[in-house]
């Protein structure tokens, strides 16, 4: 396994690896699963065989490779049968769903939530949501407004701006670099 290789884990979903290294006898591969980053034996990983492409920057924050990756990884799935992963059998949406719920229980743990949840687990935020999605039509017709977000520490501040950016999303606005 290489630096930049595509990998898969039956647990945690596809990967980046971003390191191997040698300890003593025994090889640890340093992976990037985008919502953890753990160190695995090399034995429990499955290669896609996608490796980025030369000239490529071997970069973290490469939207480029992680984007030529993830098309080449969706058209591999969508070759297979059934949606089955054609490397792991796996049915893609088994996986998909288990990585995306593996991500947000982490999430949660850090008392955050993942935009793409966002949605399904809040509750009482209608107002606020009202009040979001009227500060966002202010910013599609280009007309500019400020909305101050305070309170205490766990009070959800973090939560009411993911549902802001989920909103903003969902209207169309870009989103920040």
């Amino acid at each position: 396994m290489n630096y930049g290789d595509r990998v898969f884990h039956h647990q945690l979903g596809w990967g980046t690896v971003k390191r191997v290294l040698q300890k003593g006898s025994k090889e640890e591969v340093w992976v990037d699963f985008g919502y953890t980053k753990e160190y695995l034996p090399p034995e429990e990983l499955q290669s896609s065989g996608l490796q980025p492409k030369p000239g490529s920057a071997p970069e973290l924050g490469s939207q480029g490779a992680k984007s030529n990756v993830a098309q080449e990884e969706n058209r591999l799935i969508s070759e297979g049968n059934d949606g089955a992963c054609p490397l792991t059998g796996t049915l893609h949406l088994t996986f998909g769903s288990q990585t995306d719920a593996r991500r947000g229980v982490i999430a949660l743990r850090l008392g955050q939530i993942l935009e793409s949840q966002v949605y399904q687990l809040s509750v009482g935020t209608q107002e606020l949501e009202a009040r979001l999605k009227g500060q966002v039509e202010m910013a599609v017709l280009q007309r500019p407004s400020f909305v101050l977000v305070e309170g205490a520490w766990g009070g959800g501040k973090t939560h009411a701006l993911t549902l802001l950016k989920a909103i903003a999303g969902a209207a169309g606005l870009p989103r920040p670099a």
